[in-house]
């Protein structure tokens, strides 16, 4: 959630840029609406979503005022395209095996994760958000069973390649 006052200095940021003009009250509303329209906001994503909407405004002839809902509409892109690029650079997206059998939750657990990656988190950070969004812990790590250490693992090996010396011998 945002506060009031980092609204104001997006408001700033947008006067300054002669795309809106500034009214009484209006960081507060601003506020109110962006946290009931956009899930999660994080204050870092408004000053990115002004710059956008700005590019927006100028290319699109200017003959308009940057409203709430213009800003709202490029935290959205802004989402997606953060969400479409890791996708593009990610394929280990870590869903739970553990949820497969709840759909509806793990199906909560995937929204959570796509908004905290729009949102700009980690891959790591939005699994820890999604779980605690759905309030769970994520399960346990697996613990490997190969633990050979020393001569163990020094007598599997001298074994395997025995093993595939003697396959190769005719």
């Amino acid at each position: 959630m945002i506060s009031a006052s980092v609204t104001a200095d997006m408001l700033t940021y947008l006067v300054a840029a002669g795309t809106t003009t500034a009214k009484d009250a209006q960081a507060p509303v601003w506020a109110d609406y962006l946290n009931a329209e956009i899930p999660h906001l994080r204050s870092t994503e408004l000053r990115p979503a002004a710059r956008r909407a700005i590019k927006d405004w100028d290319t699109n002839g200017r003959g308009w005022q940057i409203n709430v809902e213009t800003i709202a509409k490029a935290v959205r892109t802004l989402r997606k395209e953060r969400l479409e690029q890791h996708n593009r650079n990610n394929t280990d997206t870590h869903f739970p095996d553990d949820l497969r059998d709840e759909p509806e939750t793990a199906c909560a657990w995937l929204t959570a994760w796509n908004t905290g990656i729009g949102s700009g988190l980690t891959g790591p950070q939005a699994e820890q958000h999604a779980w605690t969004t759905i309030g769970r812990q994520p399960p346990p790590p697996q613990l490997l069973a190969d633990c050979e250490h020393g001569k163990e693992k020094a007598r599997r090996i001298i074994q395997q390649l025995a093993n595939k010396k003697a396959k190769d011998t005719p």
